[in-house]
């Protein structure tokens, strides 16, 4: 049966995974490409952890050679490259589908947002049960994520930086 994810829930998601990216970013550590939302698993205490099927081991070329097309930054499309920006991309690929519940193409989220109509990303499901100056701040920084030019998207601590005031420890 499906069960909805709550929204605390979905916070903690998003900072544990920025968490793991951040890690994954310092020296020496092998990026983690082809994020998807099928790629968190939970662990016998109920926490998000990125499954370890995304590392890259950096090739010569630094070219990844497997990737699911929805969560696929633009300059990947183009060059073939995974770099820390385009893992940032599908970060904010994966912001959207917790926000909504289900994958939005980015180009129609933007839109959306753009638009000024944040709230219509929201996840019905959730029968408004979150906070808008919570999910206004996800929607930002998701929208940050899903710049076209790599050097306008946040870093991985800027991610950290954002969603750590947003979660609130379990009871």
């Amino acid at each position: 049966e499906n069960q909805t994810i709550e929204w605390a829930m979905r916070l903690r998601v998003a900072l544990y995974i920025a968490q793991a990216l951040h890690y994954c970013t310092s020296e020496g550590r092998p990026l983690y490409h082809d994020l998807n939302a099928y790629r968190v698993l939970f662990d016998e205490e109920g926490d998000p952890r990125l499954s370890c099927f995304g590392l890259m081991k950096n090739s010569r070329d630094g070219k990844s050679y497997s990737t699911n097309l929805a969560y696929t930054p633009p300059e990947y499309l183009r060059n073939g490259r995974v770099t820390p920006e385009s893992v940032i991309y599908s970060f904010g690929t994966v912001l959207l589908d917790l926000l909504s519940g289900k994958h939005i193409p980015p180009s129609h989220a933007l839109d959306m947002i753009q638009g000024k109509n944040n709230m219509l990303l929201m996840d019905s499901h959730l029968e408004g049960k979150f906070s808008t100056e919570e999910a206004t701040v996800v929607v930002n920084l998701a929208s940050k994520c899903l710049q076209y030019e790599p050097r306008e998207r946040p870093n991985t601590k800027d991610l950290v930086t954002t969603l750590a005031p947003l979660h609130t420890k379990p009871d």
